[in-house]
């Protein structure tokens, strides 16, 4: 199989993110090729569902691979899933936000990650590394949708994603 372009994000309780994203790190350095990690940021709002985690961390990373968009999404599950036993209350989720121009719809995710335009966690760090990223749906690239984020206050600079690949903090 070709090798394919595909941002993945990651959210975590900020008492526990940077371990559980130096876990998500490792393992897909392990299994992928890492081409760009985003900075780490502090978020400050709260999403539905999340409001009993108080701040949390929000990350993006760039990986080629060779595996299939369902492998991908199983290997990502798994390692969700592994990540969350590491923290109380399971507060740790992934995002498979893009996989190149695909869009599809499974019974398990949506290509591109539905909402990934408006939620500005996810969308200014992937905006970071991967700026020329194409939204297939809008036909936008990420720098454009990023620029209609600029004024929202939703989080702030916490750390370079370059810590992750560091052995301890």
């Amino acid at each position: 199989m070709q090798k394919q372009l595909v941002l993945i994000g990651a959210k975590a309780d900020l008492r526990f993110g940077l371990k559980q994203f130096q876990g998500l790190t490792k393992g897909l350095e392990k299994d992928h090729e890492v081409l760009a990690i985003s900075s780490i940021f502090r978020v400050s709002h709260y999403d539905e569902g999340w409001e009993d985690w108080g701040q949390s961390l929000t990350v993006c990373f760039k990986i080629r691979t060779t595996t299939s968009a369902v492998g991908l999404y199983e290997y990502l599950a798994q390692r969700e899933s592994a990540l969350q036993k590491e923290a109380p209350r399971n507060l740790f989720q992934i995002y498979f936000l893009s996989y190149e121009d695909r869009v599809e719809t499974s019974q398990n995710y949506n290509l591109p990650y539905p909402d990934f335009h408006r939620k500005p966690e996810l969308l200014v760090p992937a905006c970071e590394i991967y700026r020329e990223y194409i939204h297939p749906v809008l036909n936008k690239d990420l720098a454009a949708l990023g620029r209609e984020q600029k004024d929202s206050n939703w989080g702030e600079f916490f750390a370079q994603g370059k810590v992750l690949r560091e052995s301890q903090f």
